[in-house]
């Protein structure tokens, strides 16, 4: 058995090995120390003396959530089973890994989230005179969702991974010391990476093996498309490991999607956290996110499609439309829509069963689970088919309801199958004679038996004759010595008693063997029987899958239909404009929390050809934060298909929405505050487009006032100029409003506040014009500092604003060149005409037409 053990460890030298003993996995060596210590499970020895070695174990049937906590900690477990019969083998029962399980290769349903994907990552990187091109591939293995894209930047990656957000990723192992992974393991916390040898897909043929190659309408990865080839090498790369360290069968895994990047909207990862779409910015906790609060699916594929619309937000308006359909074909019919969410509320998780299926790891209880599922599908159906609008028939395309499964599951399976074959009874009767036949010999020996008895009495004319039975003997007949002439010259004598006489004949014979038998063969014919049934799942597995996809999709519709009536959201209008405009906005997440106080809604209006660059200026808690963070969510949400929280939106599609936000320290990182609001800013100016939605909010705060002046004046100046994309601006630096004298695409707004008796009250309301206090030292009296602290801050204002009123006099006379008339260094076009002018010969005409020229230029 050691040696067993020893050739397996070999085999997976990186792995804790669960090694099965009957009822437990055990594990050796320095693997018992490693899980002793981590599980908190007693480590003892085998052997004793000098031959002595450490060991410890846990119970198969719990084994799961044993191996769940190593995964948790950054370890690969190999599972080690029995696969053959220990009573009928011949020396040491064979034993084979049966699978390996690491971060990005869970797949046992009860281990997962249900409502999150768990994605397996690849690289694959080329770098040719400094031009990088990186292939980034991911899999889920419990649902076969396999995807694949091919990227050019390293910053491209990083929003790639945040959004796909893997468990696990696989990084050649020649970049585990560049730069690239250091700056993963920075930036994404929690991501377990393991270096693989690179592997070229050149080799990959199809075949069965890779049978997903064949089904790519790009080609393959041996011979696609040229600017797929990475996205390949990378998808090769996660296949490849999936396949060896899960040795059931990938058969569910039939295709590999790629997309592009630009195929949705990008949202990089600072915006992603800033914006808490999936987890709160404090916590990294889903509860509060925008996730959570739009969530209203029933089944866990409608949350895991959720999931991926939100982060995935559409760029084709026709797709958004499609959506947006739908959503409102249910919005309007009210007992539809919740019919319609009571009846996916039974339908159980089909994509990751199909997935427990193919990879043999399923029970007889699983194939029931999913028969119950599939019965539901023609009532679903009949829904779906009773919507008065067609919009949701034709998101969902043709209808594939599987009753030929059902109805084979059916006809096979009783009402509650149990959740192992040890006992048999999962088969119904009728199903399979020879199955029923050893169903009656196993269960009804005693009846067999009684009528053998009755049968032989009739025959012999023994009233006494008994058939009995003992643990040295089995069964046999016993007669009295007062019958013994009348004993048949058949029956073969087994014992003599002081009082009887013990028998046995051919037909007990046969009888007790096959009773005996009955049991074991039942087990085995019931074992061929589901392994039959699990096998034409595999064979399905797409079928259901697709299904399952569709299922998953009326689920989310239902949802965010579900979401819009509850929450009075409208549905926006979605085209191919610059515009973004919303009336009486609000923020879904903060509007959801407030228990008694009404939300105040908000107007904007953005468009690159007239008020592009909105400069929002107000006191801190007057609802900045809060009012440009709702517009890019009210956008992501328009284009995920959902209606949005506002009384109206027309919506010009956004390619990329990037945040500058919040100025909390990522020491984590090794950056300071002001380093992370760079880092975010330079990302922002070097990658937005046109079609971009830009939110700022403090800009130049993490450092000092007149640096950070300048930043952000520079900054705006660069968005209006060069970017000219959609912007909201938020800011306390009030010299920046006088940027509406020499840009003709910016506007001044600021969030209204009353005063009243030397208090303030915040009306959250965005107004036009500009706001040249920052009613500090209120806000500090709201928050409670003693008031003695108050009324010197209150004398220290004064003095400090009449000094920076000089040393901003000073510095824009100095260093601001496009505030002022001449540039202090270099003369300017309009300084070169009026010295070349002579004033004394031009007419008064003349005069007033260069003055009219000269104030044009500035």
């Amino acid at each position: 058995m050691l040696r067993q053990y020893l050739q397996t460890k070999n085999q997976y030298p990186d792995c804790i090995i669960f090694f099965r003993l009957g009822d437990f996995y055990e594990m050796f060596f320095e693997d018992a120390q490693i899980a002793s210590k981590l599980l908190g499970i007693t480590l003892t020895s085998r052997a004793k003396g000098k031959d002595a070695y450490p060991m410890c174990g846990v119970p198969f049937f719990s084994a799961g959530s044993y191996i769940a906590k190593l995964v948790e900690q950054g370890h690969k477990v190999a599972v080690c089973d029995q696969v053959e019969d220990a009573s009928s083998s011949k020396g040491i029962v064979k034993r084979e890994v049966t699978r390996v399980v690491s971060p990005g290769m869970i797949t046992n349903p009860e281990d997962l989230d249900a409502k999150l994907p768990n994605f397996l990552a690849g690289l694959s990187v080329q770098d040719t005179e400094g031009s990088l091109s990186i292939g980034f591939a991911f899999l889920d293995v419990s649902t076969a969702d396999f995807r694949a894209t091919q990227i050019t930047s390293q910053q491209m990656l990083m929003d790639e991974i945040a959004r796909v957000r893997p468990k696990e990723l696989l990084l050649p192992a020649q970049l585990v010391d560049s730069n690239l992974a250091s700056e993963l393991r920075k930036r994404q916390k929690g991501l377990y990476i393991r270096p693989v040898d690179d592997e070229s897909p050149a080799t990959l043929q199809p075949n069965e093996q890779f049978a997903w190659v064949t089904d790519l309408p790009q080609g393959n990865p041996s011979g696609g498309s040229p600017d797929l080839g990475l996205a390949y090498q990378a998808a090769a790369t996660v296949y490849r490991y999936a396949y060896h360290f899960l040795p059931g069968s990938l058969s569910h895994i039939r295709r590999l999607v790629t997309y592009q990047v630009t195929d949705h909207m990008v949202i990089d990862d600072y915006s992603q956290i800033n914006l808490e779409l999936a987890c709160t910015l404090m916590d990294a906790k889903r509860q509060g996110s925008l996730l959570d609060q739009m969530d209203r699916t029933q089944t866990p594929m409608g949350a895991r499609t959720l999931t991926h619309w939100l982060l995935f937000p559409l760029i084709s308006i026709d797709e958004i439309q499609k959506r947006l359909a739908a959503v409102e074909s249910l919005f309007l019919q009210d007992i539809l829509r919740e019919d319609l969410a009571k009846h996916l509320g039974n339908i159980r998780d089909m994509e990751r069963l199909v997935a427990k299926i193919s990879l043999g790891q399923a029970n007889p209880r699983d194939l029931g689970v999913l028969r119950d599922s599939l019965d539901l599908l023609p009532a679903w159906q009949d829904l779906i088919l009773s919507n008065q609008n067609d919009a949701l028939k034709r998101l969902l395309g043709d209808l594939d309801l599987l009753q030929d499964l059902y109805q084979e599951l059916d006809d096979a399976l009783v009402a509650s199958p149990p959740p192992d074959l040890a006992e048999g009874g999962a088969i119904r009767t009728g199903y399979n004679p020879e199955l029923d036949r050893l169903f009656a010999l196993a269960t009804k020996s005693r009846d067999l038996l009684a009528n053998l008895e009755e049968t032989e009495r009739q025959k012999t004319g023994i009233g006494s004759l008994k058939v009995r039975y003992n643990r040295v003997f089995g069964y046999y007949l016993e007669v009295t010595k007062t019958h013994l002439k009348q004993v048949p010259s058949h029956y073969q004598r087994k014992q003599t008693t002081a009082n009887a006489e013990r028998y046995e004949t051919q037909e007990l014979k046969e009888l007790e063997e096959s009773i005996l038998r009955a049991q074991d063969e039942r087990v085995g014919l019931e074992r061929e029987i589901i392994n039959h049934l699990m096998e034409r799942i595999r064979i399905e597995a797409e079928r259901i899958l697709k299904t399952a996809k569709q299922v998953a999709i009326s689920d989310v519709i239902a949802s965010l239909a579900c979401l819009a009536r509850d929450n009075h959201y409208n549905r926006p209008q979605v085209d191919d404009s610059e515009i973004i405009t919303i009336e009486d906005g609000r923020h879904p997440v903060v509007e959801a929390a407030l228990n008694d106080e009404r939300f105040v809604p908000n107007d904007i209006q953005l468009d690159c050809n007239q008020e592009q660059l909105l400069l929002i200026t107000g006191p801190n808690m007057a609802g900045k934060s809060t009012t440009i963070r709702q517009v890019a969510l009210i956008c992501i949400m328009a284009q995920m298909g959902s209606f949005v929280p506002a009384k109206a939106a027309h919506i010009g599609v956004v390619d990329r929405i990037f945040t500058r936000i919040g100025a909390s320290d990522n020491l984590a990182r090794g950056h300071s505050t002001f380093m992370i609001e760079m880092l975010e800013t330079a990302n922002i100016l070097n990658n937005a487009t046109r079609r971009s939605l830009l939110i700022l909010d403090e800009v130049g705060r993490g450092t000092s006032t007149f640096d950070g002046l300048s930043i952000a004046w520079a900054t705006a100046e660069y968005i209006h100029d060069r970017i000219m994309a959609r912007t909201l601006f938020a800011t306390h630096y009030h010299q920046l409003t006088d940027l509406v004298k020499t840009k003709e695409r910016i506007a001044n707004y600021t969030m209204s506040v009353k005063e009243w008796r030397n208090q303030i009250i915040f009306l959250r309301r965005l107004v036009k014009g500009a706001c040249n206090r920052s009613y500090g030292i209120q806000v500090a009296r709201l928050a409670g500092l003693p008031g003695e602290v108050i009324q010197r801050a209150k004398e220290l204002l004064v003095i400090f604003e009449k000094e920076e009123s000089k040393e901003m006099s000073s510095l824009m006379n100095k260093n601001t060149s496009q505030l002022l008339l001449f540039h202090p260094t270099q003369e300017s076009p309009t300084e070169r005409e009026l010295k070349e002018t002579d004033l004394d010969s031009i007419t008064p005409l003349e005069a007033l037409q260069l003055l009219h020229k000269l104030k044009n230029q500035l």
